[in-house]
């Protein structure tokens, strides 16, 4: 910037004004001559300056400019000329050109020379060598440093390479560090290599770790000395790396050795769904998985069912994702029997040695090891273009993506997802690094149909009621067409039911097919009818269509109500969804059977059902399905006291509930059916019966033995004296003795739980974290005197159950293990405290919460205890870690709520924080927690619809 000084002129009359000079402005006292007798202004500059780049001031500001200057100026202006000079560097040149003014506008100048002297004299150390366990990311291990980087423009970089055959690591890093100057740098000159010392034997030694200093310096103590140390251990003298030094040097080259022995395993990303579902709704391929030898049991067919199925894992480990390679065995269950017989190894792959090539499989090879070679690919296309199992992998960042593909001998690098048969199969997918670090993840694999049939109803049909008041069509009276993409039409299934009276396709309480519709006098007009049509991969359509039922001969006698009556439990609740029947014959008419459902009330009206009063008719209830509702291990522990005499049951419609195998009295096989259904091993109680009634109006004449007389469980309405006949029934539920049954809709579904009993688990050697292969004893114990009992699942999903050790009054009656579900059920009726052990082999590694806990899947969890009885909750108490313990949520991945556990190891708040995958926080609640196994439940609302996440949890003490 110009400034510009203004001066008061007045002739031979002494003033103040102001003069020029480097360092600012200062007043003098001068005398102004008039402007016509003086000379053009002047000035003079400092001498030139001649300075060192270290030394050399970019401002220009500490170096004098114009010294002396004559009166008349006024204004000055400063021109920098840089021509000569290497502003990147700081070196050559500079020229100061000084302008000065008077007030008539006359000029002068006066110039300097800034000259900066430019040297190369920079020092270095280069990084350490590095020995480690981890691979951390970024991958950063050091960088050279320099002294006496004043005015050099250094660059640092590396080039990496990897050697992998290496008998003391996994790999070794070279990272080969390129050092120079820009400012003197010629690409067409050499650089100096730097050796790596390595001065003693024996080779991870800490003496060969440091990296060299390159300098002039020998002065002992100085930190930038330069290193003297033998390169090699066999050197007869140490090296002074001061005689690599060179302060022209037109760079440095230097290798830095990183060793690896990575110790953790690669992790898998995003694990698929188990089981993981492939639905096909495809048309079935006669050209694939069809020839003599194949059979398919289901369908009935030489021509397996198949579909295509995307199996892929994704993997990363800290090493990079080229450093992990993963391998799969597939296992196919090949003639639909549930049994896994043929594997597919992809070790074993095309021409690889052993291997399977194209278009082949190894047929019952997992129970042989050796197998038959059976050929799956008929498509007319030659030998070289025929399908073989394949795989495909892809690396990005620290990720690989392994895949199970197709590819064919002449495109081996052109891959399609393979074409499985319908039916479920496994594969294991195993993942290793570079250092041996092992993952094995497996999961089921069922392919299946998800197609629906084509059905074509016949458009309308009209017909009559019979002399009867009923007419009866099926299902070959409303098909006119069906067909379906994989079974064939001779196996398809048909059923038929009244528009809006049930929902999915129509079974009867066997889960027979409801092949006829019965109408009567009700009907008469126009009906609409689903006819249904179900696959045999249980896939399931309609059409609807118009039946038109006449009564031309005025059977229907509209006056009138048969029978009626209430459906209740003994406390009054109604219950819904009972089938009413009504059998009967006669001495001159074939024997009829109609029923009908009803909800807490019935009625038959004469026009619906118009049967003379003197034919052999009875009426009675029936309903089953649901054995478990309403039936708990409390119920176990009721009947228990009972045949004890300790507390009988108090009514005789519980006496009768109890009474599951209706044998005609209450007895340990009672309990044990109950226990059976309560533990998984049932489905059904004896008989298949779920409910018992019991007309209203009886008396039993002995309550607490209900059995003798055997009360009336139906009515005959045969020569009834009155109309309507109220035939009212109680209804009981079998096995429930505490009325919890829920038997309508508005009725309360559940007692709420008054609390949690905790389950106290210990182990043999207080590990938290088991490896795979390990074994452990569990001890369980639930301590609470008062407890009448209990009964929950307990999961099993990295565990292999060895052994079931019952202790004190426990049984092993009292447990049901289900190794294909990776389950153990139990159900304790006899009160007290309870304790039991099991010996378990870890079939895969983790945390011990992570591969054992506590549900309702198979055996609802319930505990009861107290006076009034109430029921509670309970749960798995693990040992307390040492330590802040997070596990995998349960379940993963979820779709409406999932549970995430810690183990706390003291009381305190601890806050849950939830990311997506950029970081960005989603959500986040806190709470004060015991010691202990805790949880936290997060409700899928509070996230995205889709996608992944992550979560941490953090205590005060962590």
């Amino acid at each position: 910037m110009t400034r510009i000084l203004l001066f008061a002129f007045l002739v031979g009359i002494q003033t103040t004004a102001w003069s020029i000079h480097p360092t600012g402005f200062f007043p003098k006292t001068i005398f102004i001559a008039a402007p016509d007798t003086l000379d053009p202004p002047s000035c003079t500059t400092a001498p030139d300056v001649s300075v060192s780049c270290e030394n050399f001031d970019p401002t220009l500001s500490i170096y004098p400019g114009i010294v002396d200057q004559s009166p008349n100026v006024v204004s000055v202006t400063q021109a920098l000329n840089y021509n000569s000079f290497d502003t990147l560097c700081n070196r050559g040149l500079i020229v100061r050109t000084f302008t000065v003014f008077d007030d008539e506008g006359e000029s002068g100048t006066c110039s300097q020379n800034i000259s900066v002297n430019y040297l190369q004299d920079y020092f270095i150390r280069f990084p350490d060598d590095v020995f480690t366990t981890t691979c951390p990311t970024p991958w950063t291990f050091g960088e050279p440093t320099f002294f006496k980087e004043d005015c050099e423009l250094i660059a640092a970089t590396y080039e990496d390479s990897e050697i992998t055959v290496v008998p003391d690591a996994c790999f070794i890093i070279e990272r080969n560090w390129t050092v120079i100057n820009w400012c003197t740098y010629n690409p067409a000159l050499p650089v100096i290599n730097i050796p790596n010392p390595n001065p003693n034997a024996v080779t991870n030694h800490p003496s060969n770790l440091p990296g060299p200093i390159v300098s002039s310096i020998q002065t002992p103590g100085d930190p930038w000395r330069a290193t003297v140390v033998k390169v090699t251990p066999s050197d007869p003298a140490s090296t002074d790396y001061a005689t690599f030094y060179n302060p022209n040097a037109n760079g440095y080259r230097y290798t830095q050795k990183i060793k690896v022995l990575d110790t953790t395993d690669p992790q898998v990303i995003n694990p698929p769904a188990d089981p993981f579902v492939a639905a096909d709704s495809s048309n079935n391929d006669p050209l694939l998985w069809n020839a003599m030898y194949w059979w398919d049991n289901i369908h009935q067919s030489h021509n397996l069912n198949e579909g295509e199925v995307d199996l892929s894992i994704t993997a990363t480990d800290d090493c990079g994702g080229s450093n992990i390679n993963i391998a799969y065995s597939l296992f196919l269950d090949l003639d639909g029997d549930g049994v896994m017989e043929t594997v597919v190894h992809s070790n074993q792959l095309g021409n690889q040695p052993g291997g399977l090539g194209w278009n082949n499989v190894m047929y019952n090879n997992v129970s042989n090891g050796q197998g038959q070679a059976r050929q799956f690919d008929f498509r007319p296309v030659p030998t070289n273009q025929k399908w073989g199992f394949a795989l495909e992998w892809t690396v990005a960042n620290n990720q690989k993506t392994a895949y199970v593909r197709f590819n064919t001998f002449q495109a081996q690098n052109t891959f399609i997802k393979p074409h499985l048969p319908h039916g479920v199969h496994k594969i294991k997918w195993y993942i290793t690094d570079g250092c041996g670090n092992e993952t094995v993840r497996e999961h089921v694999i069922i392919v299946r149909d998800t197609k629906v049939p084509e059905v074509i109803c016949i458009n309308g049909l009209e017909t009559n009621l019979m002399p009867t008041g009923l007419n009866i069509l099926w299902t070959s009276d409303l098909l006119q067409y069906a067909a379906d993409n994989s079974t064939e039409s001779q196996f398809l299934r048909y059923g038929v039911r009244k528009t809006g009276t049930g929902t999915g396709f129509p079974v009867d309480a066997q889960g027979y097919p409801i092949s006829s519709i019965t109408f009567n006098c009700n009907d008469v007009g126009d009906n609409i009818v689903e006819l249904w049509c179900i696959d045999l991969a249980g896939n399931a359509t309609y059409c609807e269509t118009m039946v038109t039922i006449n009564d031309p001969n005025d059977i229907c006698d509209p006056n009138g109500i048969l029978v009626d009556g209430f459906l209740k439990t003994e406390t009054g609740d109604c219950i819904e969804e009972v089938t009413m029947w009504l059998k009967g014959e006669s001495s001159f008419a074939p024997p009829f059977a109609y029923s009908f459902v009803a909800d807490c009330f019935y009625e038959i009206p004469n026009s619906i059902f118009p049967i003379p009063l003197t034919w052999n008719t009875i009426l009675y209830p029936e309903k089953n399905g649901n054995p478990l509702n309403g039936v708990t291990t409390y119920d176990i522990v009721l009947i228990h006291r009972h045949i004890l005499g300790l507390e009988p049951l108090a009514s005789p419609y519980k006496i009768l509930a109890a009474d599951v195998n209706l044998s005609g009295s209450i007895t340990n096989f009672d309990k044990i059916w109950i226990r059976q259904l309560i533990l998984g091993i049932t489905q059904a109680f004896p008989h298949g019966k779920s409910w018992g009634f019991v007309l209203k109006e009886y008396q039993f004449p002995n309550p607490f033995n209900p059995f003798s007389p055997t009360p009336p469980y139906e009515t005959t309405l045969q020569n009834l004296t009155t109309q309507p006949y109220s035939g009212d029934f109680v209804g009981y539920k079998l096995g429930d003795v505490n009325n919890s049954t829920v038997c309508c809709a508005h009725q309360p579904t559940a007692t709420r739980h008054a609390g949690e009993i905790p389950i106290l688990l210990e182990t043999n050697t207080g590990q938290h974290f088991l490896q795979k292969n390990d074994e452990i004893s569990l001890h369980f114990k639930q301590n609470d005197a008062a407890s009448l009992g209990h009964q929950f699942t307990l999961e099993l999903p990295g565990l292999e159950l060895l052994e079931i050790i019952p202790e004190g009054e426990m049984t092993p009656e009292h447990f049901a293990y289900f190794p294909d579900r990776h389950a153990l059920t139990t159900a304790w009726e006899i009160g007290g405290p309870s304790k039991f052990s099991l010996k378990c082999r870890a079939t895969q590694s983790g945390h011990l919460p992570e591969l054992l806990g506590l549900s309702s899947r198979i055996t609802r969890a319930e505990a009861y205890a107290g006076a009034p009885v109430q029921r509670y909750t309970p749960v798995l108490q693990f040992p307390v870690s040492e330590k802040l313990e997070l596990y995998q949520n349960v379940p993963n991945p979820f779709n409406q709520q999932t549970e995430i556990r810690f183990n706390l190891p003291q009381a305190g708040e601890v806050v849950l924080e939830v990311f997506d995958a950029e970081g960005r926080l989603l959500h986040r609640e806190s709470g004060m927690f015991e010691q202990g196994m805790q949880r936290f439940s997060l409700n899928s609302q509070k996230l995205p619809a889709t996608g992944v996440i992550y979560y941490q949890v953090t205590s005060a003490g962590e």
